[in-house]
């Protein structure tokens, strides 16, 4: 063999990674059908064998609610309560909980909302059957390996946890799906999912990073649809600032061990966890001035921030990522944008419950497309790796379970303790390579190009 034709087998090349065939409507709705079933079973179950789905959920999600839905009935009362006058942002006396509003004020004005809580049933049901249905869009080949990765990763810990609970966030998941899908479409559709995307902003805020997506378009085009979009926040939020600096004061802390994400818990909470490692690998000794330690806190951070920045300015500068990327069907390489996006954006803008890392769904297609003979050895690794790991962080309430069932936590056992770092170093993992690859494709984007033909 010709040692061009070699290298090219080994390295790959961006211009001979083709699309693969787009899979028929029966091989895409083979996993909604599943889910759909699923959901069924589980309804059975919890009306007529409530024992029995409580023993199949507890070691999945950790911790099922009294209620299914539980989130969603929050959203009912509050609504409820504040069509009675009630200022719910201080009090919901129509809560089980008394949970104060914390959430955007456009769900207070929606009046569909404000009827019994026990429609928080059919709302969930709802919610769940789109969340069956956009898994439809997501299976990139008509591969039973690829079907097992996506349906995994919908019945992992996260995804039951946001379905059991009836989160909103899976309305900004279905949301992100139906805008990657209408994006892949022609200009004039398009609009309409950039409406989704802002839309979503305007109702939970974090879908605002997903945004980034305009710069796919024109530079005109990318440049007036981020005035209008700012517009359209800086409206909001200079017509509702009062009762979003009290909803954002309203969020609950969980701290560094609760089952959150987020940049500060790695760095946070390092000196906590290896007290116990210390005692009982090391040998005995008091190492209480660890979980205090400032200096440990701000060298674990400055090293994870050297080691991100370092990652992506040596893929950025690669070159080539961004040809395969660009590569990807229309509508893989826009969801990959949009969870990339999303995911980089709950990471970093403070904490999040862990049915948040849903939203990894959505960079799954477009990494285990790039897990290609085609692709270059290197992106082909990475991206394999990293499906590898997200599959692992999706489902980190099992063990957590498992910790607690054996009464093993943080505090008194070294086990744990590497558990917890494991998890944490690989979230900074995924969400490094995620950004690494985010920047690539925009870099390969229109508006980009542009930008530098007129900065030349």
């Amino acid at each position: 063999m010709k040692p061009e034709m070699l290298n090219r087998l080994r390295h790959g090349n961006p211009d001979d990674f083709a699309p693969p065939e787009v899979p028929s409507w029966r091989w895409r709705l083979l996993l909604p059908g599943i889910s759909l079933g699923f959901l069924a079973a589980a309804t059975a179950l919890y009306t007529w064998a409530h024992p029995i789905y409580m023993s199949i959920l507890t070691p999945l999600m950790l911790r099922p609610g009294a209620t299914p839905f539980f989130d969603f009935e929050f959203l009912l009362t509050n609504a409820v309560c504040w069509r009675r006058g009630v200022n719910v942002y201080i009090s919901n006396p129509c809560d089980a909980m008394n949970r104060p509003m914390d959430y955007s004020p456009l769900w207070l004005r929606m009046d569909f909302l404000a009827v019994d809580r026990s429609w928080s049933i059919w709302f969930g049901l709802a919610l769940a059957m789109l969340f069956c249905f956009s898994l439809a869009f997501l299976v990139p080949r008509a591969r039973w390996r690829d079907q097992l990765v996506i349906g995994l990763a919908s019945i992992s810990s996260v995804s039951l946890y946001a379905l059991e609970r009836g989160n909103n966030d899976i309305i900004m998941f279905v949301l992100a799906v139906a805008a990657g899908v209408i994006l892949a479409r022609p200009t004039a559709l398009r609009l309409a999912g950039y409406g989704l995307l802002l839309t979503g902003s305007l109702l939970k805020f974090y879908p605002a990073a997903a945004l980034i997506v305009v710069a796919r378009e024109r530079l005109k085009i990318c440049m007036g649809l981020a005035v209008v979009s700012a517009a359209v926040i800086l409206g909001f939020v200079s017509l509702y600032h009062g009762e979003l600096l009290v909803a954002l004061k309203n969020i609950p802390r969980g701290g560094y061990f609760w089952d959150t994400i987020g940049a500060r818990q790695l760095p946070g909470g390092i000196g906590t966890v290896l007290q116990p490692i210390l005692v009982q690998v090391v040998g005995a000794g008091s190492y209480s001035g660890l979980a205090a330690s400032r200096s440990l806190i701000y060298l674990t951070a400055l090293t994870l921030m050297v080691s991100l920045c370092g990652f992506v300015v040596w893929v950025t500068r690669s070159g080539e990522y961004g040809g395969y990327i660009a590569g990807l069907p229309a509508r893989y390489a826009t969801l990959f944008q949009i969870g990339a996006a999303l995911i980089v954006g709950i990471f970093f803008t403070g904490e999040s419950v862990s049915y948040r890392a849903i939203m990894l769904l959505l960079v799954l297609p477009a990494l285990i497309l790039l897990d290609s003979s085609k692709v270059c050895r290197s992106l082909r690794l990475l991206s394999r790796s990293t499906v590898i790991i997200i599959l692992l962080v999706m489902f980190r309430l099992v063990p957590i379970g498992v910790l607690v069932n054996y009464d093993l936590n943080i505090n008194n056992s070294a086990i744990a303790a590497l558990i917890w770092i494991g998890f944490e170093v690989a979230w900074w993992w995924i969400v490094t390579v995620l950004l690494a690859l985010l920047i690539c494709s925009l870099m390969e984007s229109q508006a980009w190009r542009e930008a530098r033909l007129l900065l030349k």
